[in-house]
């Protein structure tokens, strides 16, 4: 299967048509796999957002990554017949495509389209965990915080100025920050004085405000305990 210009690769009808994939609906918080578990399949998100995570052995957990509509993941299994490193649980509802391991090897040697599909997943997601990283080591968790809001509300990816965050605990964004509670309540409340977000059972994003924040490069922290 070649795409053209005027026949673009639709990888869903591709992977369940050439690599048996088979579509499985979860609902928010929904587990997909735990961390431990066999290794025995890849997984594409047709909708929707997944989070991988990581527990430590006394119970503290850390999220590493929140994957959203046509990501891959689960894909390790692929050079490793070991137990799955992390959990992916449902962002949100979903649909969800599971690929045996061996078809999904199969159909990669054997379409082009595939692969090069598969590859830019691969080199994306890197950039991304690239960045993370750099996030982590060098900007404040003001920054932090101001781009995972950036993330789960989807304006890295959309075009409105103006964006809806279903209802999350400060604790839920504190792990995905990699900072506190009591710092992440700190700079919701000081983005709501800023006009930057509104709360009222969900979270209203304001892009441009928000993308201003992350935009003050060297920027001094909000309060001396700011790390």
């Amino acid at each position: 299967m070649k795409a053209t210009p005027e026949e673009p690769f639709e990888i869903i009808e591709f992977l369940r048509n050439v690599a048996s994939a088979r579509l499985i609906r979860v609902k928010k918080s929904e587990s997909i796999y735990l961390q431990g578990a066999n290794s025995d399949s890849v997984y594409y998100i047709a909708s929707g957002k997944v989070r991988l995570s990581v527990a430590s052995r006394n119970g503290k957990e850390a999220t590493i990554a929140l994957l959203s509509t046509a990501d891959f993941f689960g894909e390790n299994c692929i050079q490793s017949e070991g137990a799955r490193a992390e959990s992916a649980t449902a962002w949100n509802d979903g649909g969800i495509l599971k690929i045996d391991k061996l078809l999904m090897v199969s159909a990669l040697n054997s379409h082009r389209d595939l692969s090069l599909c598969f590859i830019d997943h691969l080199l994306s997601k890197n950039a991304r965990y690239q960045d993370n990283l750099v996030d982590l080591f060098f900007n404040f968790s003001e920054k932090r915080l101001a781009r995972v809001l950036l993330e789960l509300s989807g304006a890295q990816e959309e075009g409105s100025a103006v964006y809806v965050i279903p209802k999350i605990s400060h604790e839920s964004l504190a792990e995905m920050v990699g900072t506190t509670r009591s710092r992440v309540s700190f700079f919701m409340a000081r983005f709501r004085r800023l006009g930057i977000i509104e709360c009222e059972g969900v979270i209203t994003v304001k892009k441009t405000l928000l993308v201003a924040i992350l935009q003050q490069h060297g920027a001094a922290p909000a309060t001396p305990s700011d790390v």
